[in-house]
C-alpha cells in the first residue's frame, strides 16, 4: 500500500513538473518567431522579440576582427541567412574590407544556403588551410550593391584528425592566445576567469606567475561573500572552479580559504528543490 502511495505521487510530482516545464517555456517563448528579416531590403535587427535579446546580441566571427549579428531565436541561428556587419577592430584583417552595416550575404560568389553562423566558421577553417592561403572570400552586400571580397587571414594549417591532440593548428591557436593574455592581461569577471582557467590548462611554466597573481587577487584569505539575491552564482562558480582548478595543479594553500568562501556561499544560496537558476535563494525562499 504504502509502495503504491509513492508510485501516486511520484506520478503527480512529475506531471506538476512537465506542466510548469509547458507552462514556463510557453510564457518565455511567446508565439512562434517572427519572419527573418531581409537586411538587404529595409530589415532591421529588431523584429519585436527583445524578450529573447537576439536583436542586441551579436557574433565575435573568428579570427577576421569583426562582429556581426545574425537572426536568431533564443540565440537559436538555424534560419539566419545574412550577418549584420556590426564592428570593425582597427588593424584587424577584415579591416578596410568589411565596415559597420554592410551585410554578408554568403561565401564565395554563393548566398548561404544554411545557418550563416556555421557557415561562417566552416569557411573560416577552410580559408585557413595551405591550399586556400588563408583567402577567406565573402559576398559583401554594401548600399545595394553586392560583390566578393577577400579578407586575408593567417595560413593556419588544417585539423589533424587528432584535434585537439597532436593537432600542428590546434598548437599554434594555443601559441597566440597565450602570447594575446601575456600581453593584454587576462582579464576579469567571467571572461577572466575562463580565460585563466585555458592558460592554466596550457601547463606552460612561464605563465605561472602571472596565474599566481591572477588567482591571488581573485580570491585573498580575508575574502568575505554577501548572500543576496542576484546572479552572483554565476560570477562565484566561475571563479571557484578557476580556484580549484588552481590549487590541484600549483598546491598554492594561500587560496584554499576563498575557495571555502566561495563553495559555502553557493551552496547557501541553493534553492529548497536543489537548483539555483538564474539567481540565489535566500533563507525562507523555499
Amino acid at each position: 500500500m504504502l509502495l503504491g502511495s509513492r508510485n501516486l505521487i511520484a506520478k503527480a510530482a512529475r506531471a506538476a513538473l512537465i506542466a510548469a516545464v509547458a507552462i514556463f517555456t510557453s510564457s518565455t517563448r511567446g508565439a512562434d518567431p517572427p519572419p527573418v528579416p531581409d537586411l538587404t531590403h529595409g530589415g532591421v535587427p529588431d523584429q519585436g522579440h527583445d524578450q529573447n535579446h537576439d536583436q542586441n546580441h551579436d557574433w565575435n566571427l573568428g579570427p577576421t576582427g569583426a562582429r556581426g549579428w545574425m537572426w536568431g531565436w533564443d540565440l537559436e541561428t538555424t534560419n539566419a541567412r545574412q550577418i549584420l556587419i556590426t564592428k570593425i577592430d582597427p588593424g584587424s584583417p577584415a579591416d578596410g574590407i568589411l565596415a559597420i552595416g554592410d551585410v554578408v550575404l554568403g561565401v564565395g560568389d554563393a548566398p548561404f544556403a544554411s545557418d550563416a553562423r556555421k557557415a561562417f566558421g566552416r569557411a573560416i577553417t577552410e580559408a585557413e588551410t595551405s591550399e586556400r592561403g588563408g583567402a577567406l572570400q565573402l559576398l559583401r552586400w554594401r548600399k545595394g550593391v553586392s560583390e566578393t571580397v577577400t579578407v586575408p587571414l593567417q595560413v593556419m594549417g588544417s585539423y589533424s584528425d587528432t584535434s585537439p591532440f597532436q593537432c600542428p593548428k590546434t598548437d599554434r591557436i594555443i601559441d597566440q592566445a597565450c602570447r594575446h593574455l601575456a600581453k593584454n592581461g587576462i582579464g576579469d569577471s567571467i571572461v577572466g576567469d575562463i580565460n585563466a582557467l585555458g592558460l592554466l590548462a596550457t601547463g606552460r611554466p612561464e605563465h605561472l606567475a602571472q596565474l599566481r597573481a591572477f588567482a591571488h587577487t581573485l580570491g585573498p584569505p580575508d575574502l568575505r561573500l554577501s548572500l543576496e539575491r542576484g546572479m552572483h552564482a554565476w560570477m562565484w562558480g566561475y571563479a571557484d572552479l578557476f580556484l580549484t582548478e588552481y590549487y590541484l595543479a600549483t598546491g598554492d594553500e594561500a587560496v584554499l580559504p576563498a575557495i571555502k568562501e566561495y563553495s559555502v556561499k553557493i551552496a547557501e544560496g541553493q534553492s529548497g528543490v536543489g537548483t539555483w537558476g538564474h539567481g540565489m535563494s535566500l533563507p525562507g525562499d523555499g
